[in-house]
C-alpha cells in the first residue's frame, strides 16, 4: 500500500506563534496585542546585546516592522504566505524590569523605551503602550520600570 504523506509541520515559533489566531479572528478582534521582548534569548535581546544595536533604535525598527507586517505560511490557507500586520494603536511592548540580566533576558532602560516611544509618537506611530513582568519586581535592582515609563511616555500625568 502507498504511504500517506507526512502531515504539514506547524512552522510558527517566536513572533509567529499567534499569527494563525490573528489571521483567523482578525487583528481588529483584539483590543491589544502584547509582544514580550524580554523572553529568554529573544531576537531583540540578540540585536541589542550581541550586535550592539542601540535599544531605542532597535525598538523603533522593530515596532515599524510589526506595523508593516511579516509573512507567515499558514499551511492550510492560500496564497502561500499571509501578511500579518499589527497596528500601532494595538501594539503593547513587553519589557523586563530589574530582574533581567541583560544577557539571556533583554533589559531596556525606561529612558531608552521612552526615547523610542517619542520618536514613534512624533511620526504618528506610537504603540498603545508598554507592559512588563511582573509588578512585584518594581524596584528590583534599583529599576523602577513603571515610574520610569510613566515619566517618559506620559510626563503630563505626573509620577506614579
Amino acid at each position: 500500500p502507498a504511504q500517506a504523506a507526512p502531515p504539514p509541520t506547524f512552522q510558527h515559533a517566536g513572533r509567529q506563534a499567534y499569527a494563525y489566531i490573528l489571521d483567523s479572528c482578525g487583528v481588529e478582534t483584539f483590543d491589544l496585542i502584547a509582544v514580550q521582548l524580554y523572553e529568554g534569548w529573544s531576537r531583540a535581546g540578540h540585536a541589542v546585546n550581541v550586535h550592539n544595536s542601540p535599544a531605542a533604535t532597535h525598538l523603533v525598527r522593530w515596532a515599524r516592522a510589526m506595523y508593516s507586517g511579516f509573512d507567515v505560511d499558514l499551511l492550510d490557507r492560500g496564497p502561500p504566505y499571509t501578511r500579518i500586520r499589527v497596528p500601532h494603536q494595538k501594539l503593547v511592548i513587553g519589557l523586563a524590569n530589574g530582574w533581567a540580566d541583560g544577557t539571556k533576558f533583554l533589559f531596556i532602560d525606561p529612558a531608552d523605551a521612552g526615547l523610542a516611544y517619542e520618536q514613534l509618537r512624533e511620526a504618528g506611530e506610537a504603540p498603545r503602550g508598554f507592559m512588563f513582568w511582573t509588578v512585584e519586581e518594581e524596584g528590583t535592582g534599583g529599576v523602577h520600570m513603571a515610574k520610569g515609563l510613566a515619566a517618559q511616555v506620559s510626563p503630563q500625568q505626573g509620577s506614579c
